[in-house]
């Protein structure tokens, strides 16, 4: 769903997008459902800030297209 969001950010011309995901505690949380970090680092956002040991903010800037119409 990651990789969609971003190709999705690509066609529409967002200039960024972020997700916010969550390390959870142990093997199962109920916290998934923002996402394991692993798959939002896969669709190539990184980490620009962690707000608490287990909270992150990540991000990628998707560039414009050249010729692209606003």
């Amino acid at each position: 769903m990651a990789v969609a969001a971003v190709d999705q950010a690509r066609r529409r011309v967002a200039s960024a997008l972020e997700a916010y995901p969550i390390d959870p505690d142990g093997p199962i949380s109920e916290e998934l459902h923002v996402g394991p970090r692993s798959a939002i680092a896969d669709a190539g956002l990184i980490d620009v800030h962690q707000p608490s040991k287990r909270a992150r903010v990540m991000r990628i800037d998707v560039p414009e297209p050249q010729g692209a119409d606003r």
